[in-house]
């Protein structure tokens, strides 16, 4: 993908040039005044239509008329932040996968290969920045991710790219695990292996026995889940307190024997 005045040449040809001898473009979008524009040297695309029986003539025209339209039928949006689901699993779920996709190409070229966006706690804290890349197969996507290490709920934030862009936001939030609720089924084979245990087969515990008796005949499944949750300390206020007041003693002692 080439930049080309105020357009990106997406296919140029393999031989001819043009009047600036540079490869001649064969496929470009761009902008005409506030719509988007596009040009392709392509004459002969019906010619598609007699191998794929049309699949890929109907998906290069119309995916073109789509990308078009895009913008008038987004509300004039130029950029779009996402995450891949609404609530993560801190246990299940390792990724938080964000995407920030450029919905105006004149705006896309102003733009380096790295975003950096920011994750905000719900008192509004950056908790941790991280960087989205430029997806190389799809030049107007950013993608990047990070663990899903902290319980609590979250915003992701981008600033600003580019002179009039608008602040971009997406909450998520990411849960402490629900074990119980993952395997909610009949569990026969527990059942049968519980009844299997007893004093005998088909035993009946007496209800003024149960309390004694059954947590014998129970197996326990529960097991631990760490869940880490950090917390920086590096910028707490007794931190500063203490890196103070070691400043001024080391100061002290070197005013009172004659080290300074």
């Amino acid at each position: 993908m080439l930049a080309c005045g105020r357009g990106l040449v997406y296919a140029e040809h393999p031989t001819e040039l043009g009047p600036d001898n540079r490869k001649a473009p064969v496929l470009v979008l761009g902008y005409a005044g506030m719509g988007r524009s596009l040009f392709s040297a392509v004459d002969d695309t019906w010619r598609w239509r007699f191998y794929t029986a049309g699949q890929v003539f109907n998906n290069y025209w119309v995916q073109q008329l789509r990308w078009l339209s895009r913008s008038k039928k987004l509300g004039q949006r130029t950029a779009t932040l996402t995450t891949d689901r609404p609530q993560y699993d801190v246990a299940r779920d390792n990724l938080v996968k964000i995407t920030l996709r450029i919905l105006d190409l004149e705006k896309l070229q102003q733009l380096a290969d790295q975003v950096s966006v920011e994750i905000e706690d719900e008192t509004g804290a950056v908790v941790r920045r991280e960087k989205l890349i430029r997806v190389e197969a799809s030049p107007e996507e950013y993608t990047g991710s990070f663990q899903a290490d902290k319980i609590g709920s979250f915003r992701a934030r981008v600033a600003p790219l580019t002179p009039g862009m608008k602040e971009l936001t997406r909450p998520f939030e990411i849960a402490a695990p629900q074990l119980e609720l993952n395997e909610p089924a009949l569990d026969r084979v527990k059942l049968t292996q519980l009844a299997a245990n007893a004093e005998a087969p088909g035993a009946v515990v007496e209800y003024a026995e149960a309390r004694q008796k059954l947590p014998a005949m129970i197996t326990s499944l529960a097991r631990n889940v760490d869940v880490v949750n950090p917390r920086p300390v590096w910028d707490a206020p007794l931190a500063l307190v203490v890196f103070v007041l070691l400043i001024t003693l080391e100061w002290v002692l070197r005013k009172v024997f004659g080290m300074l």
